[in-house]
């Protein structure tokens, strides 16, 4: 019967096409003071899939974002740029997987733009310069790790009359999905072998 290897080649060529079809996620992150709001998108063929918003300073670990109350705002920022680089190492150490997704991952779109200022012009200077450096190893360890088909835009613009903090991040990224669903399956693999491991 002619029409069932129609229908069958029909069908590979089907699931072919979706392995090989990619899958965009579009990401914004804005952070201040008062809120931090994380909004994702997800995208098949300008589809929408799936949009979600979610109100990070309202969850219970919501005080990790907080570190201004507990620090001055030179020591923030200190301390966001110091502990940046344990986490990079953390991340190439521990965490295969991330790094496998990040190699299969395409950024088409990366903006960063942040506005800061602590009230004083020299303390300013000090906390835009911890800014840069801090978007500088991130930004390279994305372009690093990732396949980059846009130019970065970042930006810090300072205020030195008074204390302000806004960070904005805008991705769009975009992934095989059969890239996706093979790491997926060695991130179930993994996490098998740790549970058996400590069994």
């Amino acid at each position: 019967m002619p029409w069932i290897w129609i229908l069958l080649l029909s069908f590979v060529l089907l699931i072919f096409f979706i392995l090989c079809s990619r899958i965009y996620f579009t990401c914004h992150f804005t952070y201040t003071q008062q809120k931090q709001v994380l909004i994702i998108g997800i995208y098949f063929y300008r589809l929408r899939l799936l949009r979600r918003e979610i109100d990070l300073s309202s969850h219970e670990n919501a005080d990790t974002w907080d570190i201004w109350k507990d620090k001055s705002f030179v020591k923030g920022l200190k301390h966001i740029q110091k502990e940046c680089p344990t986490g990079l190492e953390k991340i190439r150490e521990f965490n295969s997987v991330i790094l496998l997704l990040l190699r299969k991952m395409r950024f088409h779109d990366f903006n960063w733009h942040t506005h800061i200022g602590t009230g004083d012009a020299s303390t300013t200077g000090i906390a835009a310069g911890g800014v840069w450096i801090t978007k500088g190893m991130i930004v390279g360890f994305i372009s690093q790790q990732s396949n980059l088909v846009c130019r970065p835009n970042t930006t810090v613009k300072t205020y030195f009359q008074y204390k302000y903090i806004q960070t904005n991040i805008d991705c769009i990224v975009s992934i095989r999905i059969g890239q996706a669903i093979t790491v997926f399956l060695k991130a179930m693999r993994k996490e098998a072998v740790q549970k058996e491991a400590l069994i």
